[in-house]
């Protein structure tokens, strides 16, 4: 979609600014028209799914505004040349599929954040990846099938639960923690009957 969004007579539950569409109450960004693109990013809470596809065309860093709480599903997905994004501490959630396919090299990850979600940063290129203390679930595919070798990831010792094929192969994950359950192929079958087994 590439439309401009216009309000004539103006809006009470929703704004834009240079080029943002914005919803007032929960202060998400919904979309972002090409005008956008000059801009940096407005002070918003969440990024709803798929919203920011004009304004990533042809970027290769993104800073996100301190203000962010949520990351929605396909917000970077298959930005190729997506090599850097700083993600502030601010961030409590990031969803499923949010930076799937991007040329992501090393994530540090917000101290607030809980889980990482299923197929999150699957098919990037990450090489390093720092797991902050506090997180306890690490969904399925997670990390998987990166294409630069993650030599070592370590779990700190709230991490409750790793997903089927959360890291690639060749990956050494140490757990800090005995408790740490790391989901088998029989388990994950088990738990999602239609999910995908690479």
């Amino acid at each position: 979609v590439t439309a401009e969004i216009v309000f004539p007579k103006g809006s009470p539950f929703f704004v834009v600014t240079d080029g943002f569409l914005i919803e007032q109450k929960s202060s998400t960004l919904l979309y972002a028209a090409p005008s956008s693109y000059t801009a940096p990013l407005p002070l918003v809470k969440r990024l709803g799914n798929s919203s920011l596809d004009n304004w990533l065309y042809e970027r290769t860093e993104v800073i996100l505004p301190p203000t962010l709480e949520s990351i929605g599903e396909f917000v970077f997905y298959d930005v190729a040349d997506i090599s850097h994004v700083a993600l502030p501490n601010s961030i409590e959630h990031i969803a499923s599929r949010a930076f799937f396919g991007t040329g992501l090299k090393t994530v540090v990850l917000p101290a607030q954040l809980t889980e990482i979600p299923a197929y999150c940063f699957c098919d990037c290129s990450i090489s390093a990846i720092t797991i902050p203390n506090g997180v306890t679930h690490i969904g399925e595919y997670a990390i998987y099938r990166n294409w630069d070798a993650i030599e070592t990831v370590i779990l700190p010792t709230t991490v409750q639960f790793v997903g089927h094929n959360a890291f690639p192969e060749e990956t050494s994950v140490i757990a800090l923690s005995q408790d740490t359950h790391f989901e088998t192929a029989e388990e994950y079958q088990l738990r999602c009957p239609e999910g995908k087994l690479w």
